[in-house]
């Protein structure tokens, strides 16, 4: 039975058409909202280029869309988000991601896309690398709008296997709405061993109710046999138990790899037996340089389709080498009926770009049915997005029409695999291959020769572009010099002028371009005077910005006032360049056209050719003759918008450098150059630090780049300059001075260090860059390091003047101090004047070489190294891959010149531990060693960090529990204690499944608790252990770690921190704070202030300031807890500044209703009925301030109570105490209270 049974031509990867024209606007765009999160594990980033194709129904898709940003966007644990425009393909059903860095592996945890109020999660949860999983870089997705869920699978591996798999191995899980891409159970250890039980849990797609599955292994192993015995599947209320007792290998059993299963469902009573597809394919029989077995395809019926499926696991002949050249390919595939064959999609998946294969035809029998589709055709992704895939149908095409074609081969020839794609404005052709000429003999491009050819192809309508290369590689000495290409088809003729050289070492090494039709040219009736000809120098600048260059070809017309250019294509560059349109780069280039007079506009734009078809074009500068046009752009021209109108600032005259006598004016030929801008020379020294240990070679990639006020350099590199001294050339604490002529760029800004790629992972580590330019000097202090494709910017800055000093390190041990070496210690120097490195104490002097480290010793060290001033603190550290001792230190003393500087330590130095230690006197010793008096210190901080506390953890454990010794680490602004959590209090086993667990200890008080780390250490690789929550109890602090996370084999470890307040201690609040800064600026204001001169009464002013110092309301919102009590003060936006009845009455006893009466200053009776009628009334809490229930309320005497207290609130302000047991009493009247 077929593997992958998809759902709805989920996995076509090709549309219906063998290629999609690229002139032909198909779809309109929208945007695209794209998610994407990468795993947190080490080293599971990627640097390459990430391309994300996405699929609709009905097979429509986006083509390849490049996610990049300005930073590195694929970074451990990150999560990214892309806005991008492409076609509307509907709700996305599943999608190809893939990524093209071969070195490192990238860990996808999901892709979510967002598009037409759809959100669809597409979940990975697996590695594209060339090392793990299936080793590819690429992955097809099947998306869900469910929330993912966990598959929890058991796989018992059965008693007849010898040796333990090393395979990695899959499952594939497929429902009635998704199904989940291939999960890949990873493990440490062999776990598929003879007669064993594996568990693994693993997140992804909902996919519904479970029809089938598939699981396999890929072969990628020594050992490739597996006994699979049978396997357990549960998700959600879903539980599935499969027996399969079957080998999967490629020589024992039925020799494949993977095995589908699927519930056994009642059958009718007579099934319909399962039908053999017999599949030939015919590979043509020319050379080809790479091929792949790796050929798939998808057969699609009037009833029904097989999906995709791999051929080589349906071959006939195993041990036969599939798709070599003129192979006749058999495969066997055993499905049910589909009905009539319509057509069918092969192809084959190629990230590397090096796979080329000629298919002949492919031919199908079924029953007594044949079926045959003629290809003829080149399958090669190096030609384009998707040109790997082709739909064939069976029928003979009646729309092919001849096309003739003529080649005309220049001064050398090739012998490898010549391709042709013909581009029109209708359609576009397949891969058509030249290698039978018109007269029926094999082509043989051989030097100076022509060749014709009889092609059938589709109808393309009229021909825009072609497309023609070769399929020699690098390393086959293949270059061939293509002169010109003839089509004519019917009546229509084109020619296209080639004229250069397709080879991987000459010209911009390409083997495959896009070439142009020329202009038509009728023959004319009486000589046409020739066009007069001009000069012109292009210069185009490409943006720094990154992934701001382009491998696509750039193509331009320059219209002026009296006529225009036809459009060119900027190919060979004055400098010869190799690499054109990079990021940053500058390229100029020199051309003879027609003379358009005064420039008013040019057209610039890509022809979409390339992996990369997006250009970020900062700027274009034309001369010519004496006239400068510069274009500013800082566009970006992709698939959407390949091309731009460009309009100039005025044509301006080049300055002369100085005055001169007026001359008579002339006209500049192609040999007179005028230089387009101002050059000067540029004086760089640069030095290597002492760190530099690598030895680089002058042919190193390096690079500078000026920046200045008025403009920016290319990438100067350092090889092509002038070298003042060669042989101390990136050396260790050397200085080498380079010269450059280049462009004057002004005042210089910034610079830019950087390495471009090369084979070997340099790594240089630059001081300081001083730069001399005619009068200016200065200077750039650095000290940072360059590695492989990678750039600093530095700005001006002075460099400080470094001297080295000796530095004497006396350590004394203590009691507990293990006898052994000292290979592990690190020690930093933090001083006024910056900071030493990380200095391996074991690497300098040691006084006493031959003696090892003992309890009660003195260890003394010296080296020599850059003086950072006076010491201000010290760092200890021990390298944790190294299992060497463990430190007891006293104390330390450091002597820098004539400064002595003590440290007192009294502590160990576990394996993980990074001690900062500050200057302090060591305390002083009786006879018995560590036991000093314990005298108060008030400038030493000892006495704090040597104190004891009790601990009690108590941790609460989920679902899921542990089986392993957990320890937790303390950290506190005093340091650092490590407590193993064995045994609990009431001597339970800890950690099992819903759990609360106390731990109690005694040790080191860390003061106030920062953060901790807790870790575990399970062997176990099915083990998850659900953590909670956890709570410390220091004394009389209290501190909550909220955790909900999940610990397992690979994490097993988090990093807490404190929740909430501290209990005992007052929590800050921005409230108080604030009103605290308030009163204290209001008192220092107020002592400012002077009461006015006593005068007899007046009505309405004041003779004392008292109103203005009544700050009783502020001083209890200060001091009042911000916890408000269970039932009252439900107003916590009112700040608690008015009377409480006041604050209950504005949260329950208001409705709308009864603020329009307010307003209106009346009530009726007949509207009070309709309050509560209206369900206007607002029910009140259960308690009240004086205790009791409302029961109901009297609306009339509520606003009765509110206008008598508005007349009167001046009188009451002045007698609020003298009338509480009145007011109660009104408030009784107007609320009917059960008490």
């Amino acid at each position: 039975m077929d593997p992958k049974k998809q759902i709805s031509d989920q996995s076509d990867p090709s549309s219906e058409r063998p290629i999609i024209p690229v002139n032909k606007v198909q779809n309109s765009n929208i945007e695209y909202s794209i998610t994407v999160k990468t795993g947190d594990f080490r080293n599971s980033g990627t640097n390459g280029p990430v391309y994300i194709n996405i699929f609709g129904r009905d097979n429509k898709q986006t083509q390849d869309l490049l996610l990049s940003g300005h930073d590195k966007s694929f970074s451990q644990g990150c999560t990214r988000k892309f806005r991008i425009n492409a076609i509307d393909i509907g709700k996305p059903q599943r999608i190809i991601i893939r990524h093209e860095d071969n070195l490192t592996g990238w860990y996808i945890d999901y892709i979510e896309i967002s598009v037409h109020n759809f959100l669809v999660r597409f979940v990975a949860n697996r590695w594209l690398s060339r090392l793990k999983n299936d080793q590819k870089l690429e992955a097809e997705l099947f998306g869900s709008e469910q929330p993912a869920v966990m598959y929890n699978v058991e796989i018992q591996t059965g008693d007849e296997q010898i040796e333990p798999l090393d395979s990695p191995v899959y499952m594939q899980v497929y429902g009635t709405t998704t199904a989940t891409p291939k999960l890949f159970f990873d493990t440490k250890n062999a776990s598929f061993t003879k007669d064993s039980i594996s568990k693994f849990t693993i997140a992804s797609n909902n996919v519904g109710e479970i029809q089938r599955i598939v699981i396999g292994h890929e072969g990628l192993g020594k050992v490739n046999d597996w006994y699979l015995k049978n396997i357990k599947v549960q998700m959600l209320s879903q539980q599935q138990e499969y027996v399969i007792n079957k080998w999967l290998s490629p020589t024992l059993g039925d020799q494949r790899l993977f095995v589908e299963l699927s519930q056994e469902k009642p059958r009718s009573p007579s099934p319909p037996a399962p039908s053999i597809y017999l599949i030939t394919i015919r590979t043509a029989d020319v050379p080809q340089t790479e091929t792949t077995d790796n050929v798939e395809m998808i057969v699609r019926g009037s009833d029904g389709q097989i999906a995709k499926i791999l051929l080589k696991d349906y071959a006939k002949l195993n041990d036969k080498q599939l798709f070599q050249q003129g192979n006749l390919d058999e495969f066997e595939i055993e499905y049910e009926d589909i009905g009539n064959i319509e057509s069918i999609t092969i192809g084959f998946s190629d990230s590397k770009q090096k796979v080329a294969w000629l298919l002949e035809d492919v031919d199908i029998k079924y029953q007594e049915t044949a079926y045959r589709f003629q290809a003829q055709c080149w399958l090669s992704s190096r030609l384009g997005p998707n040109f790997s895939w082709m739909t064939i149908k069976p029928d003979i095409n009646d729309d092919d029409i001849n096309y003739n074609v003529i080649i005309e081969t220049g001064e050398s020839g090739i012998d490898a695999n010549v391709i042709l794609c013909i581009f029109g404005d209708e359609n576009t052709t397949t891969n058509l291959a030249l290698r039978t000429t018109k007269d029926g003999s094999d082509a043989k491009f051989d030097a100076n020769s022509i060749l014709e050819f009889d092609l059938k192809a589709i109808d393309v309508g009229k021909i825009k572009k072609i497309n023609i290369g070769h399929d020699g590689g690098e390393g086959t000495d293949q270059h061939w010099f293509l002169k010109s290409i003839q089509i004519e088809k019917k009546d229509e003729h084109y020619t296209f002028t080639a004229n250069r050289w397709l080879s991987t070492d000459k010209d911009d090494k390409k083997t495959f371009i896009d070439l142009l039709a020329d202009e038509k040219k009728t023959p004319p009736l009486s000589p046409v005077p020739k066009k007069d000809q001009a000069t012109y120098t292009i210069t185009v600048v490409t943006s720094s910005e990154e992934d701001a260059g382009t491998k696509s070809g750039v193509l331009m017309t320059i219209f002026g006032d009296k006529d225009s250019t036809k459009q060119f294509q900027l190919t060979n560059t004055k400098q010869d360049d190799k690499a054109l349109f990079e990021s940053g780069k500058t390229n100029e280039f020199e051309m003879e056209l027609d003379d358009v007079g005064s420039i008013n506009k040019i057209n610039i734009g890509l022809d979409g050719t390339g992996v990369h078809p997006t250009w970020h074009l900062k700027s274009v500068q034309i001369q010519k003759g004496s006239e400068n046009y510069n274009f500013s752009a800082k566009k970006i021209l992709n698939e959407s918008t390949p091309f731009i109108d460009l309009t100039p600032t005025p044509a301006r005259k080049t300055p002369s450098p100085e005055p001169v006598k007026p001359e008579k004016a002339r006209s500049h030929t192609s040999e007179q150059k005028i230089p387009p801008v101002k050059e000067t020379a540029y004086k760089i020294l640069i030095c290597t630090s002492s760190e530099q240990k690598d030895t680089i070679n002058e042919d190193a990639n390096f690079y500078i780049t000026i920046y200045g006020q008025k403009d920016q350099t290319k990438k100067l590199y350092l090889k092509h300059a002038i070298i003042s001294d060669k042989k101390n050339l990136f050396k260790k604490d050397d200085k080498t001075e380079f010269e450059f002529k280049t462009m004057d760029v002004g005042k210089i800004s910034k610079i830019a260090l950087g390495q471009d790629d090369s084979e070997n992972e340099l790594v240089w580590h630059v001081d300081n860059v001083t730069i001399k330019r005619t009068n200016e000097t200065i200077t750039f202090n650095a000290e940072q390091t360059i590695g492989r494709n990678s750039e600093i910017e530095l700005l001006p800055s002075a460099i400080p003047k470094k001297t080295e000093i000796t530095y004497k390190i006396l350590i004394r041990t203590g009691t507990s101090q293990e006898e052994g070496n000292d290979s592990n210690l690190y020690l930093i120097i933090y001083g006024k004047n910056g900071q030493t490195k990380k200095i391996l104490l074991n690497e300098t002097t040691k006084t006493n070489k031959d003696s090892s480290v003992k309890k009660n010793d003195k260890v003394e060290y010296e080296f020599k190294i850059n003086d950072v001033g006076k010491i201000a603190k010290i760092v200890l550290s021990q390298n944790p891959n190294e299992q060497t001792l463990s430190w007891d230190i006293d104390n330390i003393t450091i002597k820098r010149n004539n400064e002595t500087t003590t440290f007192n330590v009294e502590r160990k130095i576990e394996k993980d531990d990074e001690v900062e230690l500050t200057p302090s006197p060591i305390l002083k010793k009786t006879e018995t060693p560590r036991k000093a008096s314990k005298t108060v210190d008030t400038t030493s901080k000892l006495v704090a960090k040597t104190k004891d506390a009790d601990y009690e953890i108590i941790i609460s454990t989920g679902e899921q529990a542990l089986e392993a010794t957990v320890t937790l680490k303390i950290r506190g602004e005093n340091g650092t204690v490590r407590i193993p959590l064995t045994q609990t209090k009431n001597g339970d086993t800890p950690f099992q499944s819903k759990s609360t667990n106390e731990f109690t200890c005694r040790t080191t008080d860390v003061g106030k608790i920062r953060r901790v780390i807790i870790e575990h250490d399970g062997t176990d690789k099915n083990m998850v252990w659900h953590l909670k929550t956890m709570q410390i109890k220091k004394g009389n602090e209290t501190y909550n770690f909220k955790a909900d996370i999940h610990l397992d084999y690979k994490e097993n470890k988090a990093n807490l921190y404190p929740v909430g307040a501290l209990f005992g201690h007052q929590r800050e609040d921005y409230v108080q704070s604030e009103l605290r800064r308030l009163r204290e600026s209001l008192r220092s204001e107020s002592s400012k202030l002077r009461p006015p001169l006593h005068k007899a009464y007046e009505p309405f002013v004041y003779n004392d300031l008292s109103p203005y110092f009544d700050t009783s309301a502020v001083e209890k919102a200060i001091y009042s807890p911000l916890e408000p009590p269970p039932g009252y003060y439900t107003r916590l936006t009112a700040l608690r500044i008015v009377e409480p009845w006041e604050t209950y009455g504005m949260d329950y006893g208001v409705n709308y209703e009864i603020l329009k009466q307010r307003k209106a200053r009346s009530f009726s009776s007949r509207r009070a009925k309709n309050v509560t009628q209206r369900g206007m009334m607002i029910v009140p809490p259960m308690s009240l301030p004086f205790g009791g229930q409302i029961t109901h309320i009297n609306t009339a005497e509520f606003e009765r109570a509110l206008q008598e207290r508005s007349r009167s609130s001046k009188h009451r302000s002045l007698s609020r105490h003298n009338n509480n047991n009145n007011s109660h009493q009104q408030q009784i009247q107007i609320i009917k209270i059960n008490t």
